[in-house]
């Protein structure tokens, strides 16, 4: 997707416009956003020129779940999976995100706001510091998908090398060797979906707020059904 298809401005206005801007560009991104998880990842989309993931998820959430219903009125393909995770996978899904995001609201802890990146201190890295890569020009991001395990691969059980660094960089490699487990949890996951719904999906789909506000309501929507099931063969 290309950075500049759009600013944190003209989605704002869009978003608090409850989408009267009539912005094509705007539902395009979203678009895109909402697929997370399925055809794209986080990496795929963000960072945009002037914001993040973290800004796009303070965004009204009322207002983007009514989008995300919109898109998947035409995108049934994605709601028939939600629906299976909810009703046949949700164990092996719950132990996939249990690692970094058990809660939704835990999605907001990993991704920050670019006001929140530009507030880091820039790395300085030391000559000693063999570790064989240079100083960014910009604030790295604590950023799952953006940064390269291969680049900041740090062995946290080394106190020498753990004390010099930064709190963010040891929570990214924290995270990136919860996401060698999960894809191990995961492969029974995708495998069940691909076998039954013929639809691949990406372990981003942990990340997707607004999947995981569906999933959350398919649940309930299960657990309701078979509530008013149990009654009738009850009585």
């Amino acid at each position: 997707m290309r950075k500049d298809l759009i600013s944190l401005y003209q989605l704002q206005l869009h978003v608090k416009s409850w989408g009267n801007s009539d912005n094509e560009k705007v539902r395009e991104f979203l678009k895109e956003v909402f697929k997370i998880g399925f055809s794209n990842y986080v990496s795929d989309i963000f960072p945009m020129d002037d914001f993040l993931y973290g800004d796009f998820l303070k965004l009204d959430r009322e207002f983007l779940y009514k989008e995300y219903l919109e898109f998947l009125k035409s995108h049934e393909e994605i709601d028939d999976v939600l629906y299976y995770i909810a009703e046949n996978g949700f164990e092996k899904f719950n132990s996939i995100c249990a690692s970094s995001v058990q809660n939704i609201e835990d999605i907001n802890k990993i991704f920050k706001t670019k006001k929140e990146i530009d507030s880091e201190p820039k790395i300085i890295i030391e000559e000693s510091f063999s570790m064989n890569f240079q100083e960014p020009e910009d604030n790295v991001e604590m950023h799952s998908s953006i940064l390269s395990k291969d680049l900041y691969d740090f062995d946290l059980n080394n106190q020498e090398v753990s004390s010099e660094i930064p709190d963010f960089l040891k929570k990214q490699s924290a995270i990136d060797s919860d996401n060698e487990i999960d894809a191990l949890k995961t492969s029974d996951l995708y495998s069940d979906i691909i076998e039954n719904m013929n639809i691949k999906t990406n372990d981003h789909i942990k990340y997707n707020f607004y999947a995981r506000m569906r999933i959350n309501d398919h649940i309930n929507d299960i657990k309701t059904l078979r509530g008013k099931l149990d009654g009738i063969f009850t009585s």
